[in-house]
């Protein structure tokens, strides 16, 4: 505001001077035209007339000069008046201006509001991108361990299927050597007995053989070697798993025949007890059924050993083992 009302009051000096130096220069045109009438009366009037020449120039000078500053004090008025003019335009100016530097600053926030909000939705949603991507591959990752499971069942339901059917073979074997058996018995009892030819045949077979005995071919020496795994895999023991020795991992105990064919237990080591029975969901429930359990559960009894057999590079369950918990 001081730069203002200076610049102001500079502008109604340099007015006043103006009209000033016009003021001047009027009174010396004045005072030449005097002259110059001067002169003239000089060379040819009276004394009397030089006189009122003089009073004339006089009073036309005076009267220029209350003119001229009656015309300097008006400009000067007229210069006030547009200087206040010009600091009103300055004053609603600058108004206008804060006004618009306002709104500016109103629209910068409302702009930098936007964004941070654009960005708080960006970032929302690429949470929710992945988010959705981890739920996808979760229920793809439970789709396939379900399926793997319907397969596990389907699979155990078909073993437990042929074991039964191995059992029932085995029992009808048992009833035909039974059956044999009483059949050999009556013909040694009663050899004129009209029995059946085909029943027959082995008493005729043992009778010769108790006749003319003949040496039996040497059958092929199997050999059994012991391994130790730490789990199954898949309703199998694989050859790459199996241990030598035992170690405080140990869950079963395997036999393993030359011929392929072999049994196994569960572990039953008094070190490892603990471990086995904390861990039996997991552990060698997966290849034992229990028939027996207590309520206090200290240690594991076999009673019947597993059955495996070899099929290529691993050992397959064909029997699970029998155990109790005491």
């Amino acid at each position: 505001m001081k730069s203002k009302f200076l610049i102001l009051t500079a502008f109604v000096g340099c007015i006043i001077c103006t009209q000033c130096d016009n003021s001047k220069k009027g009174i010396s045109n004045l005072q030449q035209s005097g002259t110059e009438r001067l002169d003239s009366a000089a060379s040819g009037t009276s004394p009397h007339d030089s006189l009122s020449t003089d009073s004339v120039i006089a009073d036309t000078a005076s009267h220029a000069a209350f003119q001229t500053a009656a015309e300097a004090k008006s400009e000067a008025r007229l210069a006030q008046d547009k200087a206040s003019a010009v600091e009103e335009m300055f004053e609603k100016t600058s108004i206008m201006m804060k006004v618009r530097i306002d709104s500016l600053e109103t629209s910068v926030k409302d702009l930098e509001k936007r964004q941070a909000e654009d960005e708080a939705s960006l970032s929302t949603l690429v949470l929710s991108f992945f988010s959705l991507v981890a739920l996808a591959l979760a229920v793809l990752a439970f789709l396939k361990a379900r399926n793997l499971h319907l397969k596990l069942k389907q699979t155990i339901k078909k073993q437990k299927e042929l074991f039964g059917k191995i059992e029932s073979m085995d029992d009808e074997i048992q009833k035909m050597n039974k059956s044999r058996g009483k059949a050999v018995e009556v013909h040694w009892e009663n050899p004129s007995a009209s029995t059946p030819k085909a029943e027959l045949q082995p008493p005729v077979s043992s009778q010769r053989r108790t006749a003319s005995p003949k040496k039996a071919p040497s059958a092929p020496q199997i050999t059994t070697t012991t391994f130790y795994a730490q789990m199954a895999l898949e309703n199998a023991f694989l050859e790459d798993d199996l241990e030598k020795t035992r170690d405080s991992y140990t869950m079963v105990v395997l036999q393993c025949g030359s011929d392929g064919k072999g049994t196994f237990t569960v572990n039953d080591d008094p070190s490892v007890q603990s471990k086995l029975i904390n861990n039996a969901s997991k552990g060698f429930l997966l290849v034992a059924d229990v028939i027996e359990r207590k309520s206090s559960i200290t240690h594991i009894v076999n009673v019947k050993p597993g059955i495996i057999q070899q099929n290529g590079k691993k050992w397959v369950i064909i029997k699970k083992a029998q155990v109790k918990l005491e």
